[in-house]
């Protein structure tokens, strides 16, 4: 479905991450996982289509026009600062209506998903005094309006209650059972393990691990396919590339 091929990028003479290559199939849910400054946001970035790789080059099934491409994905980033006088209920209008979705639609997914998230009582307040967890969610609505085939997230759970991040997990696996797709970074490895069906890790720039939990533990011969936690997974493989690169 989504395929990320050999992806450079570089901010002036310093590297953000290196030739990364993965591919993400339809109806799964991969994770990126990475410590801080490993590179999760310029990668997702470049798959989103808002910063363009020095080298390499990602594939949405072949899509090659730069607007098909975007009309096919949704995206979560943290900044909502220029909607902020916009209600939760304008702001996923607009989004749908940006995509070509029909009103009568855009009310029936507003009117079902704000309950779902605990957003009915503030959908038609200004974003401006929403919480930090509130715009996360209203962000995640409005990405989602136009059902889109592949959703991309950088850290979405940041801000949520345990309630709330219980109904979007639940909700993200609903949607990919219908043959979309989802990729998200997160440093929550809790979620990433009982969510994720594969991994991809990434450490100073580089790939250094894909695949599902048990796979990268059976390929990393200091965990002798032991069932080790995915915390203690991402601890071995990040502070052994390090200790390599030094």
């Amino acid at each position: 479905m989504l395929n990320v091929v050999n992806i450079s990028k570089s901010y002036g003479s310093i590297p953000a991450i290196k030739e990364i290559s993965f591919h993400i199939h339809s109806g799964e849910i991969l994770g990126l996982l990475g410590s801080n400054g490993a590179g999760k946001t310029t990668t997702l970035s470049i798959l989103s289509g808002l910063m363009k790789p020095d080298s390499g080059f990602v594939s949405l099934y072949e899509v090659e026009d730069p607007n098909e491409y975007k009309s096919q994905i949704g995206c979560v980033f943290d900044d909502l600062s220029p909607y902020d006088y916009l209600t939760g209920r304008e702001y996923v209008t607009f989004m749908g209506e940006l995509r070509g979705v029909p009103s009568n639609q855009i009310d029936l997914f507003i009117s079902d998903l704000s309950q779902l998230l605990f957003l009915e009582r503030k959908i038609d307040v200004l974003i401006k005094t929403y919480s930090k967890g509130m715009r996360q969610k209203i962000i995640l609505m409005g990405a989602l309006a136009h059902n889109p085939v592949l959703l991309i997230m950088d850290e979405p759970f940041t801000g949520l209650d345990p309630e709330s991040i219980k109904a979007i997990k639940d909700y993200l696996k609903a949607f990919t059972h219908k043959g979309n797709s989802i990729i998200f970074s997160t440093h929550i490895l809790e979620v990433a393990e009982k969510l994720c069906d594969r991994l991809v890790i990434i450490e100073k720039g580089n790939c250094i691990a894909t695949g599902s939990l048990e796979e990268i533990r059976l390929q990393d011969s200091q965990m002798n396919g032991n069932t080790h936690s995915l915390e203690e997974v991402f601890h071995m493989l990040t502070h052994s590339y390090s200790n390599f690169k030094e």
